[in-house]
């Protein structure tokens, strides 16, 4: 039972102050620190409006990501700020962080969704049906793609 519990992957909305601290700090550890990405880009003006979640593996928060109506098409979503922390990769958490956006997204009657996918983690984005549309670009540095899902009338 201890095994299926270090495993066991959760996600849901940020909701308190303490989970949007939360938020910021894995977004922090992972492009800044890390990726060394600019302190000043890291955090937006989208970050008021997005639906913003947390994901934990074995109860200890390891994830982040976000969702939002795209400010130039309001049909349209955008997910992002996707982190997981080092000790979490490789162990299904961004998944379940991501099949959380897409519900939210399908949800809330959104046809198609966008995302800015870092180019070493597109794989993960096509295993859910996204599609690399146009040229790889720069973003703080890191080389990105953009990538498009349209959403079925069943997503699962």
């Amino acid at each position: 039972m201890e095994n299926k519990v270090q495993h066991l992957v959760l996600v849901y909305p940020v909701r308190t102050p303490d989970d949007w601290e939360q938020a910021f700090s894995i977004r922090k550890q992972v492009f800044v620190d890390e990726q060394k990405v600019p302190l000043e880009l890291e955090r937006d003006e989208i970050d008021e409006i997005a639906y913003h979640v947390l994901g934990t593996l074995g109860g200890k928060i390891v994830a982040t990501g976000r969702a939002f109506a795209d400010p130039k098409d309001s049909s349209w979503a955008r997910i992002g700020r996707m982190a997981v922390l080092p000790i979490a990769r490789g162990k299904g958490v961004a998944s379940e962080v991501l099949k959380h956006l897409l519900n939210f997204c399908k949800t809330r009657g959104f046809k198609k969704i966008m995302l800015h996918s870092q180019s070493y983690v597109t794989s993960l984005y096509k295993s859910f049906g996204f599609a690399v549309v146009g040229d790889p670009f720069e973003d703080a540095g890191i080389r990105h793609v953009e990538m498009i899902l349209e959403i079925p009338n069943k997503l699962t």
